[in-house]
C-alpha cells in the first residue's frame, strides 16, 4: 500500500513528497516554491540510487546515479550536467566511484550550443588511454585545440610528441615529447614550435626535462650568447624565451639577471 507524506512552504504550496510502499521510501520529490519540481530521489533499502534536478524553469540540472552511496552506472554516465537552456553540459562515467570508462572517454564536456569541448580518458580513476591522446581539447568550430597522451596520469609516448597544441586553423602550434612524465626525445628536439602559417618558429633539446639545447645552441653556446649579449632588449627576450618556452631553467634565469642588473647599473654610470 503506497503512503505520501507532505511537507509545505508558509505559502501552503508543497515543499516535499515523499512516497512510500509497505513503509518503505522509494521515491521523494522536491519542488520550488513556484510549484515545479526541484528535485526527485528514488531509493532502494532507504539509499538513494538515482537523483535527478531541475532548474526553476524545469529543464533538467543534473542527473546522478549510486550505488551504495557511491558513484556508479554500468549502462550510461553516472553524472550527467546540464546547461540552462537543455543542451549537455557534461558527462562523467563512474563505477564504485571511480571515475572509468573502457570504451571511450570517462568525461566529456560540452560548449552551450552542444559542441564537444574536452574528452578526458580514465581507466579506475587514473587518467590513461594506450592507443590515443587521453586528453583531447576542442575550439568551438570543432577543431582540435590540444591533444595530450597519458599512460597512468604520467605524459607518455614513444612514437611522438605526447603533447600537440593546435591553431584554429588547424596547423600544428606546439609538440612536445615526453617519456614517463619527463621532456625528453634521444633523436631530436622534445620541444618544437610553429608559426600559424607552419613554419618552424623554435625548437629545444631535452634529456630527461633537463635542456641540453636551444634551437641551434647547446646550453653551453647558449649561456655565451647571454654572456656576450651587451642590450637590455635582447636580454628580456632571450629571459622570455628561457620563461615561456624552456622549463625555466634556473642557471639560464640566473644569468639572465645578472647581466640585466649589470647593464642597468652601467647605464646610471655605475
Amino acid at each position: 500500500m503506497e503512503k505520501i507524506k507532505k511537507k509545505y512552504y508558509p505559502n501552503k504550496q508543497v515543499k516535499q513528497e515523499s512516497y512510500y510502499i509497505n513503509n518503505e521510501l522509494y521515491k521523494k520529490i522536491k519542488y520550488y516554491e513556484n510549484g515545479t519540481i526541484k528535485t526527485e530521489l528514488y531509493y532502494i533499502n532507504y539509499t538513494a540510487y538515482k537523483e535527478i534536478t531541475y532548474y526553476n524553469n524545469g529543464n533538467k540540472n543534473s542527473e546522478y546515479y549510486y550505488k551504495n552511496g557511491q558513484y556508479h552506472r554500468e549502462d550510461g554516465p553516472a553524472i550527467i550536467e546540464y546547461n540552462e537552456n537543455g543542451n549537455i553540459a557534461t558527462q562523467l562515467y563512474y563505477l564504485n566511484d571511480f571515475c572509468h570508462r573502457e570504451d571511450g572517454p570517462a568525461i566529456m564536456e560540452y560548449y552551450e550550443d552542444g559542441n564537444i569541448r574536452n574528452e578526458y580518458y580514465y581507466i579506475n580513476g587514473n587518467i590513461h588511454r594506450k592507443n590515443g591522446p587521453a586528453k583531447i581539447i576542442y575550439y568551438k568550430n570543432n577543431c582540435i585545440s590540444l591533444e595530450c597522451y597519458i599512460i597512468n596520469n604520467k605524459r607518455h609516448r614513444e612514437d611522438g610528441p605526447a603533447l600537440i597544441t593546435y591553431y584554429p586553423n588547424g596547423n600544428i602550434e606546439t609538440e612536445l615529447y615526453y617519456v614517463n612524465d619527463y621532456l625528453h626525445r634521444e633523436d631530436g628536439p622534445a620541444f618544437i614550435s610553429y608559426c600559424e602559417n607552419g613554419i618552424l618558429e623554435s625548437k629545444a633539446y631535452y634529456i630527461n626535462s633537463k635542456i641540453i639545447q636551444i634551437g641551434n645552441y647547446n646550453i653551453k653556446e647558449f649561456t655565451e650568447l647571454i654572456t656576450k649579449s651587451s642590450d637590455i632588449n635582447s636580454l628580456l627576450k632571450l629571459k622570455l624565451i628561457v620563461t615561456v618556452k624552456f622549463n625555466k631553467d634556473k642557471k639560464l634565469l640566473d644569468l639572465i639577471d645578472s647581466k640585466l642588473i649589470m647593464l642597468k647599473l652601467m647605464d646610471k654610470g655605475v
